[in-house]
């Protein structure tokens, strides 16, 4: 069974780079992506693989690049992991309203001393 990812692309839609969902859509399931949703004109897709999160990530980027004949940096994340995020989150809003920062690869936090 594929496991779910959320893909989070950065630098699209801004400063005249435009990633239409429907090209996004296209393009990650021409990279073997199964069961491909986007969302909104954000630049954010989720999909099926049973590849690992470095090897989605890789597959992603390749695919975007060799599209848009740019480097597309993504964050990748398993959709479990970002769900875990936004109930672990202390604020009371309630999705879709809440907001989480990923960093790729993720940072290693530790206490000042």
């Amino acid at each position: 069974m594929a496991r779910r990812f959320v893909l989070l692309l950065r630098g699209v839609n801004v400063g005249g780079v435009t990633v239409r969902s429907a090209d996004l859509r296209s393009t990650l399931e021409d990279a073997g992506f199964t069961d491909v949703r986007t969302v909104l004109a954000s630049g954010n897709a989720v999909v099926g693989s049973d590849r690992s999160e470095t090897e989605v990530r890789g597959a992603a980027q390749d695919a975007l690049h060799r599209r848009y004949e740019r480097e597309v940096p993504v964050v990748v994340r398993t959709l479990d992991d970002l769900t875990g995020i936004v109930r672990a989150s202390p604020s009371p809003a309630t999705p879709p309203r809440t907001t989480a920062t990923s960093c790729s690869p993720p940072m290693r936090v530790t206490r000042a001393r």
